[in-house]
């Protein structure tokens, strides 16, 4: 039985991390948009916006409880792959509001 290599592993969370934003950013865009059209929670469709744009903080909902179920399976390669996915989403992120900010000032 051939032992698993760490980098698959992390490779492994990284694909996990970009499953997770991916799904995070389709699931807020269809419920922003599905909650913006009834009147009295069109600002629960501004929320799931907001949290679309911030997506390198928001991911932080999901990506901790993921790294602790992780940490108590002992899953220490997929869990090196999903903190580097989500350092990465976040320095993106990050990198495209500075862009965006520089323009206004």
């Amino acid at each position: 039985m051939s032992e698993r290599k760490e980098w698959q592993d992390i490779i492994q969370g990284i694909g996990l991390s970009l499953f997770l934003n991916i799904a995070f950013f389709l699931g807020c865009g269809l419920l922003g948009s599905f909650l913006s059209r009834i009147p009295g929670l069109s600002f629960l469709g501004a929320f799931f916006s907001l949290a679309i744009i911030g997506i390198g903080l928001s991911q932080l909902l999901y990506v901790i409880p993921i790294v602790i179920s992780l940490k108590r399976k002992e899953k220490w390669g997929e869990m090196k792959g999903l903190i580097i996915g989500a350092v990465i989403t976040f320095l993106l992120s990050g990198g495209c509001w500075l862009i965006l900010f520089s323009y206004f000032n």
